[in-house]
């Protein structure tokens, strides 16, 4: 004789009962990845790439982007590596259309200050940029610059680019530069990159430490400052430009991230409020946009949520017909006098 036992109201043991958690998930998971489904709320977030009748152009104010619906991006500080971000941007509404196989994407974010010079140590420019796997795969890449085998191509807009330099200095009367030859400049003697005057840079990074511009400079872009932030656009032709630049086409569905630079608050290089990957969808022929249409809303495939909800129910049925069986109780040592 054991000794008394007590009649648990469940067959299981704590230990079991572990395991049976560990297998619904297991199940959910086995679930999502049957649908090729990434269980995040974002990855199910639409943006619509509206077809357009009329040149947007590259201005911001353009009333092409009045009529097109947006679409809030929530983003969040870089946290994967140091140095964090202080994610002074929680928001950036998307909004997109496509004119004569021209991609555009339109980016709006609060901002009291523009932030377009980099004179001191100290400063630092606003900026914003789009982020697109270089190869379309059933599973998107890192966010942070992707990685190795799975790169991502990069269109950053920075103020303090389309701003310029200067042409004098701001003090002083300087025409004479007495050392120009390559001696005295090794690192442009050497071909190292320099730095660009274009405003917008389209890059290619295949993980941390890699990111690097392209020769296929074609990305173009404008950004303009008001009352209630930033409004900057980004565009490029739908055809690719280069090696790991993505190709699109109407009715590609591809995925997209943004990230977003605050220089008041010493946003830099890593320092930034990122998205998530969201679904960038390309509208057909024929499809325009409808002035006052409410942000894209996010979307589950009824086949995916009925198997969500399915597939730990008949685990739990199973599960609780076994631990009321005669069988189970008989066998569990705790239900022995």
């Amino acid at each position: 004789m054991r000794g008394i036992g007590v009649r648990h109201r469940s067959g299981f043991t704590s230990s079991t009962k572990r395991w049976i958690a560990i297998g619904l998930v297991l199940v959910v998971a086995g679930c999502f990845r049957i649908l090729d489904v990434t269980p995040a709320s974002a990855q199910s977030l639409m943006l619509t790439s509206w077809n357009s009748a009329t040149d947007p152009g590259l201005r911001p104010d353009s009333d092409v982007w009045a009529g097109t619906p947006g679409t809030p991006i929530q983003l969040t500080a870089q946290n994967v590596t140091p140095p964090m971000s202080s994610g002074g941007v929680a928001t950036v509404i998307a909004r997109s259309v496509h004119f004569e196989d021209t991609l555009y994407i339109n980016l709006q974010w609060a901002d009291p200050t523009a932030d377009m010079t980099t004179g001191s140590v100290g400063t630092f420019a606003d900026a914003v940029a789009v982020q697109f796997p270089s190869v379309a795969a059933s599973s998107v890449p890192a966010i942070c610059m992707g990685q190795a085998g799975s790169a991502v191509n990069i269109w950053q807009w920075r103020a303090d680019a389309q701003a310029g330099v200067p042409v004098t200095p701001t003090s002083g009367y300087v025409d004479l530069y007495p050392f120009e030859d390559d001696l005295h400049y090794p690192a442009r003697a050497a071909g190292n990159i320099q730095e660009s005057t274009l405003a917008v840079q389209n890059l290619i990074a295949g993980g941390f430490g890699t990111l690097a511009p392209v020769g296929e400079q074609v990305i173009a872009g404008q950004g303009t400052h008001g009352p209630l932030g930033w409004s900057v656009t980004l565009a490029r032709p739908f055809v690719s430009p280069g090696a790991n630049q993505p190709a699109f086409a109407t009715g590609d569905v591809v995925d997209v991230a943004f990230a977003v630079w605050d220089g008041t608050h010493k946003d830099r290089n890593g320092q930034k409020s990122v998205s998530t990957f969201v679904r960038l969808g390309i509208v057909g022929e024929g499809v325009t946009p409808t002035p006052g249409l409410p942000p894209s809303a996010p979307s589950v495939p009824w086949a995916t949520a009925l198997l969500i909800i399915v597939a730990p129910l008949v685990v739990g049925i199973i599960l609780f017909a076994f631990d009321r069986s005669p069988d189970a109780r008989r066998d569990d040592p705790r239900h022995e006098v």
